[in-house]
């Protein structure tokens, strides 16, 4: 099918993640009270072909980059078929450190019922887990943005959500358009908790028995959807019910530490990307 008459998106910008980079806190507390811009969050496609294309459309969607534990040319092949779709759309995307980005996706695979250890989802010393080390690497990620979409996107990290959230939004402010919210008007609150050491081993043991999307074969019916309004399900147990356990990390520190020394060159390069973003705000404004 040729794609020669779709609309012309001169003025579509689509964050795609990257998933557990605080995407939930911008999604909910910040793009909708941006001002001077339309903001998307759902992929409706109705309102996509209705909206004006001669303002800023903001699209925020993590899963337009792939799944969550998605591999590296799944990703990659993702982020083609959306340049293919939107040619001229301006990518925004968002990073973490490794370590606490593994860390969070591990947890996220916890959360829908996976029950591998830690080191067979992922093994960064042999690379033998279900996780590649490709599967984490930044640079293939914005190699394949650059190439599809023929330009560099607009990066930042989930720290500057935290530690330098102000200066972040004048950035996106220079490279989207619009106003964004000004700090007395975004509502802080913890989105998406993840689950510590101990709570993580009585999570693994529920979802090895329990049927779920991680687990079709599971016996129980533990994740039913009764259970999971009453906050009785093994996530809700571990994560809200035992909340208040011991707050050892879910990975130890020297292997964080590992990890961040082997992806340090990757974390490098995405740092000069986060760095350059004014050169991208001047070149967004004269295109």
């Amino acid at each position: 099918m040729s794609l020669d008459h779709s609309p012309n998106y001169n003025n579509l910008f689509l964050h795609i993640g990257l998933q557990k980079t605080g995407t939930t806190f911008l999604q909910e507390a910040v793009f909708p009270y941006w001002r001077g811009i339309q903001y998307i969050r759902n992929d409706n496609l109705e309102r996509l072909l209705r909206i004006d294309t001669d303002k800023p459309v903001l699209l925020s969607r993590e899963g337009l980059s792939g799944q969550i534990w998605a591999h590296h040319d799944t990703r990659e092949r993702s982020i083609s078929r959306l340049a293919q779709l939107f040619p001229n759309a301006r990518i925004i995307l968002s990073l973490r450190k490794h370590s606490k980005y593994i860390a969070s996706v591990y947890c996220q695979y916890l959360h829908r019922g996976g029950h591998l250890k830690f080191d067979k989802f992922f093994d960064p010393h042999g690379n033998t887990g279900y996780m590649k080390i490709d599967d984490f690497r930044f640079d293939l990620k914005l190699e394949a943005v650059q190439q599809h979409f023929g330009r560099s996107p607009f990066v930042f990290f989930q720290e500057e959500l935290r530690n330098g959230l102000e200066a972040l939004l004048r950035d996106m402010e220079g490279f989207i358009g619009g106003e964004a919210p000004a700090l007395s008007e975004i509502k802080e609150k913890k989105y998406n908790a993840g689950v510590k050491y101990h709570p993580a081993i009585l999570l693994r043991f529920l979802n090895r028995y329990s049927r779920s999307e991680l687990n079709p074969q599971g016996k129980l019916p533990l994740y039913h959807w009764r259970l999971q309004r009453l906050k009785l399900d093994p996530r809700s147990i571990c994560q809200y019910w035992l909340k208040f356990a011991p707050k050892r990390p879910i990975i130890p520190i020297e292997l964080s530490e590992y990890i961040d020394a082997l992806y340090n060159e990757d974390l490098k390069l995405a740092q000069s990307l986060a760095d350059a973003r004014n050169s991208l705000e001047k070149s967004n404004a004269v295109n």
